[in-house]
């Protein structure tokens, strides 16, 4: 068993301020409701960094995803 959490993320929300950035992932959690409406949600993980370091992962995600995109590995 891996000693860090594996969850699924179906939301995400980004705050960013002079010293840092966080990323908070969440989840949906169905009403069960009929109609449109916008489910609550349930923040499952927090990840603080730095601004250089959330720099690096937005290259490094838009990278990976173009990659992706022309059918590369």
């Amino acid at each position: 068993m891996a000693d860090y959490p594996d969850v699924y993320a179906e939301g995400f929300s980004v705050t960013v301020g002079p010293f840092g950035c966080i990323l908070t992932f969440s989840h949906f959690l169905p009403t069960g409701e009929p109609g449109p409406h916008q489910d609550p949600t349930e923040i499952i993980g927090r990840i603080r960094m730095s601004p250089t370091i959330a720099k690096i992962l937005a290259e490094t995600l838009q990278r990976i995803i173009a990659t992706a995109e022309q059918g590369g590995p």
